[in-house]
């Protein structure tokens, strides 16, 4: 047995004692460890041959002949809690477990302090079940480091518990309404970055149309679009999303037009289950699901993705063979496209010990910020059998941080399928709350375990001239360090593109495809406050030919002078790694200012900055005889320069096509 299944052994026990074999033949000193009356042992046996055969309530008969023959025996004690543990039946287990600890002077059997603590736990009276899993600990000679560690780990959680609920966090949940909630079960909510469309699982037990019972229930997608201040009513999403096999666990992505989702034992498969991938046409219709293959899925188990704002992460659940838990939280990492724009994905890895347990980590959500990921777990300290955690990512999407939601977002039961929206104001989980609806999307105000503040760019990249859709790989970068916030392309099919940013740094975008001059941009959300407002934008690139001119959006000099601010290194950087890929290419650098001042001064300081960019470049290592430039002063503006927006438009550094 591994230490995976030694675990899921130990829980599957909840730790209870083995009393049916173990009290029986222990060594033994004294008499309240051995019965010398031939008539409570006769009855024990009788007790504990019914006990195996599952005859409960016989074996109950005889344990009570048994403690009244000899009431200081402890076996039949030890044996009709274990009775009682499989008749559900409380206070029974309880008061045989007491009389146990009467007995057992000597801490024999430390294990009774144990069960009376896995008791008090269930029943919510934790600091009895603190106060004897420590009696437990004191007296053990347990040396199993899982078991212990098993200990600890409820012990723990009734210590949280504690203290979570003296400090709630704030909670007030309502259904979403009844364009989505229905008499049947609705679950795994998954959300479009401008929250616009929710995507979930129904489980029908009857069919829509022939009102025909299924013989097993079906699970079905059913998709919702907000209509006014509501969610409208959802429709199935039909064939071939939904099939007469079942579908689930589903993630929707920032754009709306892709969807994973989980279906399991179909033919082609690698495992029990494993992760599909669909894609929306243009016409808007879904494409038959495609298995993502490997290494994202395995001879294993897959499930419940999760897809970044930038879909170059999929974080997703599996029990593969070298999970630490019984079940991981993994990433895999985009590494190219296939000929229909669709995602192919690599570089798999767990996540670190920062969120994966060696229990069961499930239902990750990692929010558009592309830093806080949600997920549920049972091998932390948790109110419930598993509660909802939130992680902090660093720049490589590894954990940085974990810790509890609180309660009573978490409760006292499994909690998981836990999204938060693009703007972090609404939470959506699932909840049987209202019995005579079964599991129903609730959505509350998200007060405590904010995810970062964004906004979000969504474009179309075209051909300047023919105004044709273009497919073009987009690359944002942070502007004063370089690092990469986001990689991904446009469709080709309508050259769109929405992408999610942190609101807090000022941004350089790039936009390249092949036979085209690149287009630059920088986007400030330093300010912005609201996801209201993303920012919209229309590129139109141009064929790389002579004469073609792109405009280098992030060089930025200092005020009236023509020393460069040093964010404008990325840009230029760029600049020499485009030229150096395209070594036949001669072009001209031309600088262009404002009206404001005086003609000569205008002219003089545009030469100055387009010769400053020049020779950067030629200091990095590009022939001087690839490079011209030029100052144009004010004399060739795209814009007012009546307007403060106008005149910083005129202001701008151009790389023109000479030669090719």
């Amino acid at each position: 047995m591994n230490r995976t299944q030694k675990i899921g052994y130990i829980r599957g026990l909840q730790i209870f004692l083995f009393v049916a074999f173990l009290f029986i033949v222990a060594p033994v000193a004294k008499a309240q460890y051995k019965s010398q009356k031939s008539s409570a042992k006769k009855h024990y046996k009788q007790a504990l041959e019914s006990y195996y055969n599952r005859n409960y309530k016989k074996s109950l008969f005889y344990l009570k002949k048994a403690t009244k023959s000899d009431p200081k025996w402890i076996s039949p004690y030890l044996l009709t809690s274990e009775v009682y543990y499989y008749l559900k039946n409380d206070s029974g287990q309880r008061e045989a477990l007491t009389q146990a600890t009467r007995i057992d002077k000597e801490h024999r059997y430390p294990k009774i302090y144990l069960s009376l603590a896995n008791l008090d736990k269930s029943q919510h009276h934790f600091e009895k079940a603190i106060e004897n899993y420590n009696r437990y600990l004191e007296h053990t000679q347990e040396s199993d480091s899982l078991f212990l560690d098993e200990v600890h780990l409820r012990l723990e959680s009734c210590r949280f518990t504690i203290e979570a609920m003296k400090n709630p966090v704030p909670f007030s949940p309502f259904s979403i309404g009844e364009g989505i909630n229905t008499e049947e079960d609705e679950y795994w909510p998954s959300i479009s970055m401008d929250e616009s469309t929710m995507v979930f699982t129904r489980l029908l037990k009857t069919d829509p149309n022939s009102k025909q019972r299924y013989a097993i229930p079906q699970e079905d997608f059913y998709e919702s679009k907000v209509d006014g201040d509501h969610w409208g009513q959802s429709q199935n999403m039909g064939f071939p999303i939904n099939t007469p096999d079942n579908e689930g666990a589903q993630c929707i992505s920032a754009d709306g037009r892709l969807l994973f989702f989980t279906a399991c034992n179909r033919v082609g498969g690698r495992g029990s289950c494993d992760i599909y991938l669909s894609l929306k046409t243009a016409d808007n219709q879904w494409s038959s699901p495609i298995n993502l293959g490997g290494p994202v899925n395995t001879a294993g188990w897959e499930s419940q993705p999760s897809i970044s704002a930038d879909g170059r992460f999929l974080f997703f659940v599996s029990n593969r063979k070298e999970s630490l838990g019984k079940t991981d939280i993994y990433r895999a990492e985009r590494t190219g496209y296939d000929k229909y724009g669709r995602p192919i994905f690599g570089k798999v890895s767990p996540l670190n010990n920062k969120a994966n347990t060696r229990y069961k980590e499930t239902s990750p959500f990692i929010h558009p910020d592309g830093t806080t990921l949600y997920f549920s777990s049972d091998g932390w300290p948790s109110i419930g059998e598993s509660d909802i955690y939130v992680a902090q990512l660093n720049d490589k999407k590894e954990v940085i941080s974990c810790k509890n939601i609180g309660y009573p977002i978490n409760t006292f039961q499994n909690d998981e399928a836990f999204v938060v929206g693009a703007t972090g104001n609404f939470a959506y989980f699932v909840s049987d709350r209202d019995k005579m609806m079964g599991k129903d999307i609730y959505a509350f105000p998200l007060k405590t375990a904010k995810p970062n503040p964004v906004s979000f760019v969504k474009g179309k990249v075209i051909d300047a001239d023919t105004k044709k859709p273009l497919r073009a790989n987009i690359v944002l970068t942070e502007m004063l360090e370089g690092a990469k916030e986001a990689e991904l392309a446009s469709w080709r099919d309508n050259g769109e593109f929405m992408v999610s940013l942190p609101l807090k740094n000022n941004y350089r975008f790039t936009s390249e495809t092949k036979g085209y001059l690149f287009y630059s941009e920088n986007f400030n959300l330093t300010k912005r406050s609201s996801m209201g407002k993303p920012f919209e934008i229309t590129i139109a690139m141009h064929k790389l030919k002579k004469g073609a001119t792109t405009i280098l959006n992030n060089i930025f000099f200092k005020v009236n002078s023509y020393e460069l601010d040093h964010i404008s290194y990325c840009e230029l950087d760029y600049v020499y790694s485009f030229l150096q890929e395209n070594e036949k290419l001669s072009v001209e650098i031309g600088g262009h200012t404002d009206s404001m001042g005086s003609l000569d001064l205008n002219k003089q300081l545009s030469i100055n900055r387009a010769r400053v960019v020049r020779d950067y470049l030629i200091g990095k290592g590009i022939d001087q005889s690839r490079i011209t430039f030029e100052g144009y002063g004010y004399s060739k503006p795209i814009a007012s320069n009546k307007t403060v927006d106008g005149r910083q438009q005129n202001r701008r550094t151009e790389l023109k096509v000479i030669q090719m």
